[in-house]
């Protein structure tokens, strides 16, 4: 018994230095990554939340010498002065409480900014829109991708349009088709659009979905709400900007978090980030997470392709690893396809 004891004490020290060392090694790639920024600037600088259902993702851009820029989104301390109107999580991304008016500040090495922001409507009702909503959801789970149940013909008898493209369709078949098992409106969580992609039920897909996400609680909560299609007047996306459109960042800076924002036809302008979908021209030079985090690992240019309902937007992000020993050799311009590449390669050394 005191043999095995000192074994799990052993295994215990072992994980706790391997915890620090992690650890350490953390706070210096972080220290080396903050630096000494001349300023830092928060996107977007002032966020209206309309009701309950909305959040703004801030991105948090330093700049340093030579106009090199970094994001210390990751690496920021953020604060609301009123919490009891918007709080802000560590990642930066701000929830409204009530009706008011507050700032966020953000700091980091010993620089701060902040984001001035207004909450209203918080009294007002505000249920799941379908296309706005869930037919982002299921754009954002994949459900209505071509190789799932976007296809022409479904699978395993279930269809929809491809991408959302035919809300009509797509309400009739999640609300009367199989007998309405697929959303139980009197007990929301044994519906099969629930079980299903969160594996309390054999799924072909998989998991694609977590019971604890805001996606789940989207869709639970439009099945409770009476599976309702939009009213008339339910303000429809104009146009989706996304934040920065373009940004070069130089090593230490391997990281990018990108800002989908919908214009909507009754003028508002929201945060879509959580259900858009975003993909990378090339993974070998950046990665991006769902939540729009781009990682950078080789040298190179990646598009970042987001799509939130029917429009599609691009964000170019350009990570450089420079090479001390490069030398520029100048070669001459014979037109105007060169002057752009040279450009180019010469930036990426």
């Amino acid at each position: 018994m005191g043999i095995q004891l000192r074994g799990w004490l052993s295994h215990g020290l072992s994980v706790i230095a391997a915890l620090a060392v992690a650890t350490l090694a953390q706070a210096g790639d972080n220290a080396a990554l903050i630096g000494n920024p001349a300023s830092i600037a928060a996107e977007p600088a002032t966020s209206t939340l309309i009701g309950p259902r909305t959040q703004q993702q801030l991105i948090v851009t330093a700049k340093y010498e030579g106009d090199l820029l970094r994001d210390l989104s990751r690496v920021c301390e953020f604060v609301s002065e009123n919490p009891a109107v918007a709080t802000v999580s560590a990642a930066g991304v701000i929830t409204p409480k009530s009706n008011g008016t507050t700032n966020i500040v953000a700091k980091v090495a010993g620089k701060e900014t902040k984001v001035a922001v207004t909450v209203k409507d918080m009294e007002k009702p505000a249920p799941v829109q379908f296309i706005n909503h869930v037919t982002g959801v299921m754009s954002k789970a994949g459900c209505n991708a071509g190789a799932c149940h976007g296809s022409p013909s479904g699978k395993n008898g279930f269809r929809l349009s491809l991408r959302g493209y035919d809300p009509p369709l797509d309400l009739e078949t999640l609300t009367k088709e199989v007998f309405g098992r697929r959303t139980n409106r009197l007990t929301p969580d044994e519906s099969l659009m629930l079980r299903k992609p969160v594996g309390k039920i054999p799924h072909e897909g998989g998991i694609r979905l977590s019971s604890n996400s805001v996606l789940y609680q989207l869709l639970r909560d439009w099945i409770a709400e009476g599976l309702h299609g939009d009213p008339e007047g339910t303000p429809q996306l104009q146009k989706l900007q996304i934040v920065p459109e373009k940004r070069v960042l130089t090593d230490p800076a391997t990281s990018q978090q990108i800002v989908a924002l919908g214009h909507f036809s009754d003028g508002s302008v929201r945060d879509v980030t959580p259900l858009a979908v975003f993909t990378s021209s090339n993974e070998e030079v950046g990665k991006v997470s769902e939540s729009g985090l781009v990682e950078g690992n080789l040298a190179g240019e990646a598009a970042i392709l987001v799509r939130y309902l029917d429009q599609i937007s691009t964000a170019h992000v350009t990570f450089l690893k420079p090479n001390p020993d490069f030398v520029w050799t100048n070669p001459p311009e014979n037109n105007y396809v060169d002057k752009h590449a040279f450009a180019k390669m010469k930036m990426l050394h």
